[in-house]
This record gives structure tokens, C-alpha cells and sequence, in this order.
């Protein structure tokens, strides 16, 4: 089982998984699924990953999840994290992601702290992706969005 680079939960779950966020980030595209219990995979989107910076790329990933956590497959299964399997070296120490020396020529993709990226543009959202249905939280709340846990892994070919 290879080992992964975990972002810190936020909060304690409430509710009992049926989906889960899987993604795959190579040096060509950026897809992201919605995975039941048994590993079927229920929804996905996928894009070319960009010719820009990191942040571009991150953007996209966010659009997606964004999207696949707010779907009508969705329901109203809670989400407990998302998977992320890279194309690279990851940094257990540090959660940085360098991707494989054929993405190495694009500005910007060495060590590459993933997590934090996407979890800030998750979180610029104002969604709280745990809870069924992506429920945006409210200005007079003022407490942040509930953070997804983000999980990375050496590629598997899971998309």
C-alpha cells in the first residue's frame, strides 16, 4: 500500500460515507471522480492540464470537485476526503509534490505544495464540501468553510 501526504481534518465527520472524491493529476490531464464504497466510479470530469502555472492547474481541479461535490449524484452522501493520486515524487515531510520530469519544462511545477493550494481554493469557495449537497455557508456565520481532506498518493491509474 503506498504511503500518502494527508491534510489535517478540521472537524469531526458526522454521517456515514457512500461516495468519496478520487482524482488523478499527470503530466497531461487533471481528472476528478466520484467513487462509490465499492470503487465504481458514479461521475467524473477531466481536463488537459493547462499550460500555466500550477495555480492554473489548481483552479481547474477546483472547478471540478467543486462541481462533482455539488451534483445530483452526489445526493446527500457525506464526503469524507479526496484522494488525489500524482505523477511524481511527493515530500512526506513537507506535502510537496514535484511531478514527473515530463511536466519538469512548465514553469512553476517543482515541489509544489499541492494540498495547500487546493485546499485555499476549495476554501475561497465559501462551500462546505463535507456536507451533502455542497451547502454554502452564510457571511454571518464567520466561521471558514469546512476544509475536505486532501489525500495524496503515487499514481494509481484509478480514473
Amino acid at each position: 500500500m503506498p504511503e500518502s501526504v494527508t491534510s489535517q481534518r478540521t472537524a469531526g465527520e458526522a454521517g456515514t460515507p457512500r461516495y468519496w472524491l478520487v482524482g488523478e493529476v499527470t503530466s497531461e490531464t487533471l481528472r476528478v471522480g466520484l467513487v462509490d464504497a465499492d470503487g465504481r466510479l458514479i461521475a467524473d470530469q477531466g481536463q488537459r492540464l493547462p499550460e500555466g502555472s500550477p495555480r492554473e492547474a489548481v483552479g481547474l481541479l477546483a472547478e471540478m470537485v467543486l462541481a462533482l461535490a455539488s451534483s445530483q449524484e452526489r445526493g446527500q452522501s457525506y464526503l469524507p476526503a479526496l484522494g488525489l493520486a500524482v505523477a511524481g515524487s511527493l515530500d512526506p515531510a513537507t506535502s510537496r509534490l514535484t511531478l514527473e520530469p515530463s511536466v519538469l519544462s512548465r514553469k512553476g511545477w517543482t515541489r509544489v505544495d499541492l494540498i495547500q493550494l487546493l485546499t485555499d481554493r476549495l476554501a475561497q469557495s465559501g462551500y462546505d464540501l463535507t456536507r451533502p449537497a455542497a451547502i454554502r455557508r452564510g457571511r454571518a456565520d464567520r466561521k471558514p468553510p469546512h476544509s475536505l481532506p486532501i489525500h495524496l498518493f503515487p499514481r494509481l491509474h484509478c480514473l
